[in-house]
């Protein structure tokens, strides 16, 4: 029987919150300080940018060739969406006490549920999944099918 692939994907699911949290926490600390500086006020600088002495050349870009879409199954993506419904039925959790029909808890488990609707259409369609290389492939099975169970 080969070794259960759960570990490894509860490993990977752990340190994606970690770096959600971690984003957001940034997140959150940049827009403190944006809102510290606005309320600062800029000073506003009273010269003019000066005119060009000598019309600047008009220079044309070479063509460049149209990038193909590379279509891969989105394993670190799958990621995100786990740790996303992760967070989402954990918040459920904190309304137990209103009961299964409290609308808080219905609907964090609707959001789970297209969350992981999103990722099944999406990040992990079969032509996603086909178009994949072999050892991403594996792993992108692998999280649809721990999605299914969920």
């Amino acid at each position: 029987m080969p070794p259960s692939p759960i570990k490894p994907l509860r490993e990977i699911l752990r340190q994606g919150r970690q770096q959600v949290e971690k984003a957001g926490d940034d997140i959150h600390s940049l827009a403190s300080e944006l809102r510290s500086a606005a309320s600062l006020g800029a000073p506003e600088t009273a010269e003019k940018p000066s005119p060009p002495r000598n019309p600047t050349p008009t220079i044309t870009e070479p063509e460049t060739p149209k990038q193909e879409a590379v279509a891969t199954a989105c394993v670190p993506c799958a990621v995100g969406h786990f740790s996303t419904s992760a967070g989402l039925l954990k918040e459920a959790v904190r309304f137990k006490g209103e009961g299964i029909t409290s609308n808080e808890i219905l609907d964090r488990i609707a959001m789970a549920i297209e969350e992981q609707n999103t990722l099944e259409r999406v990040d992990l369609s079969p032509e996603q999944i086909q178009s994949a290389p072999p050892w991403e492939r594996e792993l992108a099975e692998e999280a649809l099918l721990q999605s299914r169970r969920l």
